[in-house]
């Protein structure tokens, strides 16, 4: 209403297209905004982008809990494309973690990355076992198993 101190909702007047106001008796309406749009006499705005969330408070339009987008980086920034669901991957089986890149591994399973073995740690990454004396690696004093072993030099 342009009429302060008005005692009736029939005084007020409505919100223009592309505004709105979500408390009654406001004096003004605020702007939607550009990733958002009104009909005249709302009490919200309507967010373009599928599965957003227009939040009156800031004027506006957030993925939905649970969904993400791409012109944001998945920021929760306000955005007009559309929002997806967060991809939440299946549980590993019992025994498995998973790695660094998201693939379900046996907790022992640390070959791959540790020369002498080890064992995955809740973070996906292995723990590997100390380096391990070549004899002890070749089980006694194998001399072709201790030449087969890798060698480093330390140049000065």
């Amino acid at each position: 209403s342009d009429t302060v101190g008005a005692t009736t909702i029939d005084t007020c007047l409505p919100c223009d297209e592309n505004h709105f106001t979500n408390i009654p008796g406001q004096t003004v309406c605020l702007p939607c905004g550009s990733t958002s749009t009104s009909n005249a006499s709302s009490t919200t705005c309507s967010c373009i982008g599928k599965n957003r969330v227009f939040q009156s408070h800031v004027g506006m339009c957030r993925c939905r809990a649970g969904f993400t987008d791409t012109d944001t980086a998945g920021n929760a920034e306000d955005g007009i494309t559309d929002c997806f669901p967060i991809a939440i991957p299946p549980r590993c089986a019992e025994g498995e973690i998973r790695d660094s890149l998201g693939a379900c591994r046996s907790v022992s399973d640390c070959d791959e990355t540790c020369l002498y073995g080890g064992e995955r740690q809740p973070s996906g990454l292995c723990a590997c076992e100390a380096v391990q004396s070549p004899s002890s690696v070749c089980g006694g004093s194998s001399s072709d198993c201790i030449d087969d072993l890798p060698k480093y030099w330390l140049d000065k």
